[in-house]
Order: structure tokens, then sequence, then C-alpha cells
């Protein structure tokens, strides 16, 4: 019986034991172990196509002209230009169509500079002798390009570029295709004022001229207007009673040369026989597709480098380096006697492979 007892306590601590088993809370599972983390990869050098999106998509050009870009030979040639160069700028960028005024001077041309600037726009081209007024609007805004056009550098930087054109070569022929005509014993010049891109093509004319009849005078004379076509007429008339019958006519009449006038013109930066046919014998034709295209270059340059380049450039411009072409005129070619177009187109032919070398005068000529 006291076995019985025994066996019947045991019993019931294994029950008891069970139960405590069945009751405690299942062991939890140990985590797996953690992966090592992965590195983040480096940040990646922006590609090249990333850095040229900061570069500049569109480019606006403001222009001042002194006079028309209708009437004028300067103006109309550096319209014409712009009007080509907008369609080909020579880089992928979209050139915004010009802003442009015309017929200011002084303290007006001022003015206009200044709203252009405020106005957002990138690039000033002052297409004549605004050098002066430049200097004291181009401090005032860093952020602007200012192009001076014309007249020669007088002073500045930064932002204040000047690009210079000249033709002086060209029109050395047409001074030989004048002296080979002239019947006279001078030929004459009318120009607006004696700036240094004025100088140099009469010297040049004169030059030419003389290289082929060295007894020519020449007769010069200035009307301090870059536009009054009465006041060339009357210089013009002037140098006719003097003798000369070929008139270099930078100051843009054409009415006083002609059959019946005594006198033939020679015209700078368009043709002019388009409008005078018959009048013109020659002229010499302006390009400034290189200066725009060299602005937008450097302007470009200044954006995407936060520095400003100033200066001069582009005074060695001439016919042989692509800055201008001179063209006969309407029907002139079919006149000229055999021996005087062979030398013409000789004398051109010399100029751009270097065989002739016309001289740079910038000196104000005088009459003789």
């Amino acid at each position: 019986m006291y076995r019985n007892k025994i066996l019947f306590v045991i019993s019931l601590l294994v029950v008891f034991g069970l139960l405590l088993a069945a009751c405690a809370p299942a062991p939890t599972e140990a985590p797996p172990p953690e992966e090592p983390a992965a590195e983040e990869p480096a940040a990646e050098e922006p590609a090249e196509e990333d850095m040229a999106s900061d570069a500049p998509t569109e480019v606006q050009f403001c222009t001042i002209y002194s006079t028309s870009i209708t009437d004028n030979g300067w103006d109309r040639s550096g319209h014409e230009s712009f009007m080509r160069f907008q369609e080909n700028p020579g880089m992928d960028i979209e050139v915004k169509d010009l802003k442009f005024v015309e017929g200011l001077w002084g303290d007006e041309a001022e003015a206009a500079m200044r709203a252009y600037a405020d106005e957002g726009c990138d690039v000033i081209w002052s297409h004549g002798g605004y050098n002066d007024i430049i200097l004291n609007v181009y401090p005032d805004y860093p952020e602007t390009m200012f192009v001076e056009v014309g007249s020669g550098w007088i002073d500045g930087d930064e932002n204040n570029y000047h690009y210079m054109y000249r033709c002086y070569d060209g029109v050395y022929a047409m001074g030989v295709l004048a002296g080979l005509m002239a019947e006279g014993d001078a030929i004459g010049a009318a120009a607006g004022f004696p700036a240094e891109d004025v100088n140099d093509v009469l010297n040049s004319y004169f030059e030419g001229a003389k290289s082929v009849k060295p007894e020519l005078k020449q007769k010069v004379g200035f009307i301090n207007s870059w536009y009054d076509p009465v006041a060339a007429g009357e210089l013009a008339e002037a140098q006719k009673a003097a003798g000369a019958d070929q008139l270099f006519m930078a100051a843009e009449n054409f009415d006083v040369c002609g059959p019946g006038t005594g006198a033939m013109c020679y015209g700078p930066y368009i043709d002019f026989s388009e409008f005078y046919p018959g009048n013109v014998m020659a002229s010499y034709l302006a390009t400034w597709d290189a200066g725009y295209q060299w602005a937008l270059e450097e302007w470009v340059k200044a954006k995407e480098t936060g520095e400003w380049n100033g200066g001069p450039y582009g005074f060695e411009n001439n016919m042989a380096t692509g800055a201008c072409t001179v063209k006969l005129g309407e029907g002139i070619e079919e006149t000229l006697p055999a021996e005087v177009l062979e030398q013409f187109n000789a004398t051109i032919a010399g100029i751009m492979d270097g065989s002739i070398v016309p001289t740079l005068n910038i000196e104000e000529p005088v009459s003789e």
C-alpha cells in the first residue's frame, strides 16, 4: 500500500510537469543574421550633356542705329547681316528677333541703351560711333554686354567690347578703277566725319587711283553728319567744279552722278546701283555676319565662365579676310574698256592673294 502511494505521488508530479510545459511560452527564434549594409554608390560626375544644359539656350540682341536701316548703307548693311546671322549663328543657340531703334544720337541714344539694359537685353550692339556714350553706360550694367562698332577704340574693358569693320583694301580696287576712268586731273570723295574707319577707306581710294595715274589731285570734304544728302550733294558739286569726275560718295548722295552730270559715283556698304542704276560705277559691300558671331561667342563664353573679356577686336578686318566684297554697278561691266576691266579684276585678285597690299592709313585726308 505504501508503494501504491509513492506511485500515485510520482504520477501527480509527472502530470503537473506536463501541464507546466504546455503553459510555458514558445521559445523565440533567433533573428537571422543581418546582411552587411550595402554601400551607397558614390555620386556620379555630371555627364557632359548635363553640364551643357547649364549653357545659355537663347540670346537677345538689341541695336541702336543712328540713321535708317532702309536709306543708309551703313545701317542697312548691318541690319541685313544680322538677319543672316540669326538664321545661322554658328552655334546651337536661339537668336531671338532683334529689338532695334533708328535715328538716335546723343542723349536719346544713351537713354535707349539704358532702357534696353533694364529690359534684360543680353547684347546691346551700338551700330555707329557711340563709343563715348557707351563709356557712360556700361559700368552701370555689369551683366550686359555692350558692343561698339566703328569710329575707333576709345577706352573700356570688362563688358565693353569693340568690333572694327574695315574695307580699305577693297576700296583701293575701286580707286584703281576711278583712276583708270578719270578724264580730268582730279578725283573726289565726300564723307560724314573724319573717323578712323572713314579715313582708312578715303586714303585707300586715293592711293589706288594714284597707283595708276600719279598726277591726279585729290579733293576731299566732310559734311559732319552721318546722313545728310543735301549737304553731301553740295559738297560733291563743289568737287566736280574743281575738276573731279570720279566721286567716292561715302556721304551717300548719288543723284549727283550719272549720264549728263559730268561724274560717276562709288558707294559704300551696299550696292547703290540697285537704287541709282547708271549712276554708280562700283560699291563695296559690308558684311557684319562675322562680327555678330564673334559677339555671340564672347557672350556665351562670359556667361559660362562668369568673366568678361572686353576690349577691341577686328582691327585688321578687310576684304582679304572676308569683311567685304567689291561689286561693279548694274550694267557697268559692259561699258568698261576691256583693258580697264582686266586691270580692275587683276587688282582684286592681287589683293586676295597678297601680292598687292594697300596701306592702312587712318590719318585725316586733305584736299590737294
